[in-house]
């Protein structure tokens, strides 16, 4: 069994509502089986004829939801968390999915709204505060976390995932004593955290405490032997304390489980010196040296490409469509994986009517960014244009599954729906774009227009 499926597992067992009756059990245990062997498509098809079973089962929804975000069909997660939201409203173990969903698509607007609904109608509840708090860490936004964090420990004082959080956020800041008194309490209430142990021997470090910070950097590697960090620690420490032949042996296991870390490479050559081995400390010294130029110039083309790319589309928006295909053409070569440049590639092809190849750049785009609603919607653009109606509409419903706030998605949406001659459909997509973008004319006179009355509905 994969890690993912068990962190699914545990967490999904651990959020279900306790007192929900489920007319199938057998369909969920088997395709809980089936998740276990890693055949997923039969999870998933065992989970999906166990909702069509049960369909107000909002547990069931939950397990198929958690399952397809494991495996990466992000849209179609979201949509079942969608659909077990509307059964009920105000299901904690809903909202936290939904929302864990949507942070896996970097939909961070839509997370925070989230969790801060979900805070306000489960005020005693200290999960929501917690992922709250570790998508501010994310985001670095410290202070926001620690008031969070603060609120989680008024709930549940010895909690220690809030109190090694509270730590980390006050490490990120520089606060060291303050951080340093928080991990002591999440250590005390849980001995076994190997995060909590990582991030005071971290914090011990920089305090110039190397002893306690050695004991601590070691205890993460017991809890956790291929814990990258704790192995980073560990081997700083020891080169610290001229621990040099403990150092070469740290970081050649670091190093081999991270082939190609630029820091990894200058300790091991800093490693290789102190123990007398000066021929293994010039190679592992160049091949850092090589790697330190690869990583700058991979840098600079980033920011060359990104400059190219908003050179072209300042020309595209000028409607100077041929001018702006050669600075993007310079973007790709600085860095072959820029989706920003395929996509604004893909606009300017299908707007010179080559379709053919706007849908091979659209589609190099998402290769690179699969759940970019930016993306999704050119795609859904491309199809509409090619007459691929079914294709896109898919295309445009996964654009608002990932960004709920796209207006030009749910108008597309509501146009192809009166191609299709499913009127009641079109005007729920075209309500949905007016009242995003109310100010938009086109989206109001569509709606005005739309002929439900005339119009046969599926």
């Amino acid at each position: 069994m994969s890690l993912g499926l068990l962190l699914f597992f545990v967490s999904a067992l651990s959020v279900l509502p306790q007192a929900v009756a489920h007319p199938d059990e057998r369909l969920r245990s088997e395709a809980r089986a089936a998740a276990v062997r890693n055949d997923r498509d039969k999870a998933l098809a065992l989970y999906r004829q166990a909702v069509e079973r049960s369909p107000r089962d909002v547990s069931l929804r939950v397990e198929l939801a958690g399952l397809l975000k494991t495996v990466g069909r992000l849209p179609e997660a979201i949509s079942v968390y969608q659909e077990a939201l509307r059964l009920e409203p105000r299901s904690q173990p809903v909202q936290l999915g939904l929302a864990g969903a949507y942070r896996k698509v970097f939909n961070y607007v839509e997370t925070r709204r989230i969790l801060e609904e979900c805070i306000r109608q489960h005020p005693k509840s200290i999960a929501p505060l917690l992922v709250l708090a570790e998508l501010d860490i994310e985001m670095q936004h410290h202070d926001d976390a620690v008031r969070s964090l603060q609120q989680a420990v008024q709930l549940q004082p010895s909690n220690p995932r809030a109190h090694t959080l509270m730590g980390a956020a006050y490490h990120a800041e520089g606060n060291l004593n303050s951080a340093l008194e928080e991990l002591n309490v999440a250590i005390e209430a849980n001995p076994h955290a190997a995060l909590a142990y990582y991030l005071r021997g971290a914090v011990l470090a920089g305090r110039d405490e190397n002893e306690p910070a050695l004991a601590d950097a070691r205890r993460v590697l017991e809890l956790d032997p291929e814990n990258s960090r704790g192995l980073l620690l560990l081997g700083k420490l020891q080169l610290r304390v001229d621990q040099c032949t403990e150092a070469v042996g740290t970081l050649e296991r670091l190093n081999r489980a991270r082939p190609g870390d630029s820091e990894t490479l200058f300790l091991l050559a800093r490693a290789y010196r102190c123990t007398g081995q000066p021929e293994l400390a010039r190679q592992t010294t160049e091949r850092f040296a090589q790697l330190s130029r690869q990583d700058r110039v991979s840098q600079q083309n980033k920011a060359q490409a990104k400059h190219l790319v908003d050179q072209a589309n300042e020309l595209a928006r000028k409607n100077q469509l041929a001018a702006a295909l050669e600075p993007l053409r310079q973007a790709l070569e600085k860095e072959p994986r820029n989706g920003d440049a395929y996509s604004q590639l893909a606009k300017i092809y299908f707007s010179l009517g080559k379709t053919e190849r706007a849908r091979e750049a659209v589609d190099q785009a998402l290769k690179i960014h699969p759940y970019h609603p930016e993306y999704l919607y050119v795609l859904g653009r491309i199809l509409e244009g090619q007459g691929n109606l079914e294709q896109a509409l898919e295309a445009f419903e996964h654009t608002v599954l990932v960004n709920p706030k796209d207006s030009e998605a749910y108008y597309e949406m509501g146009t192809i729906h009166l191609k299709l001659g499913t009127c009641l459909r079109a005007l729920e997509s075209l309500r949905k774009a007016v009242a995003l973008s109310p100010e938009d004319a086109d989206y109001r006179r569509a709606l005005a227009e739309a002929p439900c009355s005339a119009t046969p509905n599926r």
